[in-house]
């Protein structure tokens, strides 16, 4: 059976982070072909925390690791370098799950190769805000969201590239919940202000990433990236 890596960057919610891990290794089936990997910040004022449940997990293949990060960014692309499943899951404190996800996915990819899976969040968004990756795409790339992004707006440029690189396979009969504050699934707290907070930052720097083509040649975008995108971006 295909191995699976679920990634996720965390600060000040070991108690939350920990519970979401116990609930996907849980859900799953083989449970046993699943690695997680916890990205927290080296100044994490809680991180003692995080290593007190990672002692305390029995039978549950998990990772944590610290690296000097600024954002929520930097933190998930810490992880690139110590993913060895075939296949990645990018999820975070507030992603839910259900009965038998993992072979439900394992099921839909089939022998497909070269992808980013784009599942239902529950909230009906046009962006992939759990990408779920082949490790052969992600192997092929510098990182998991581009570096110049903080928090917002790194899945719509992720999203934009992936639909001009054709690789998008659509799984949205899959619903894997997004529990977000905005959905009144919980308080909003101080990491929610911090990551709101980068909002017209990445705005900023999608536009000037769209200029320049994501790096894309010209002739390989045209007429592919999402038209929602393209007209919240123009109206804003």
């Amino acid at each position: 059976m295909k191995k699976i890596t679920l990634l996720a960057a965390s600060r000040e919610r070991a108690e939350r982070m920990f519970n979401v891990v116990h609930k996907w290794f849980n859900s799953a089936s083989e449970p046993k072909n699943i690695e997680f990997i916890i990205s927290i910040d080296s100044d994490d004022p809680t991180r003692r925390l995080y290593q007190k449940f990672i002692d305390n997990i029995d039978g549950i293949n998990i990772k944590l690791i610290k690296s000097d990060n600024k954002n929520t960014v930097q933190a998930i692309n810490a992880c690139k370098i110590h993913v060895t499943g075939d296949i990645v899951f990018v999820i975070s404190d507030d992603t839910d799950c259900f009965p038998g996800w993992n072979n439900s996915i394992i099921d839909f990819i089939g022998d497909k190769k070269n992808y980013i899976i784009k599942t239902s969040d529950g909230i009906g968004s046009n962006l992939i805000t759990m990408p779920i990756f082949c490790k052969e795409y992600l192997d092929k790339k510098n990182y998991i969201y581009h570096p110049e992004y903080e928090h917002m707006f790194c899945d719509t440029e992720l999203t934009c590239v992936a639909n001009i690189e054709g690789c998008i396979l659509n799984a949205e009969h899959l619903t894997f919940n997004h529990l977000h504050y905005t959905q009144g699934h919980h308080e909003k707290d101080r990491l929610d202000y911090k990551n709101q907070s980068t909002f017209y930052t990445g705005m900023e720097v999608f536009k000037k990433r769209l200029e320049k083509n994501f790096d894309i040649p010209n002739e390989k975008i045209t007429g592919k990236i999402p038209e929602p995108i393209l007209e919240y971006i123009n109206n804003n």
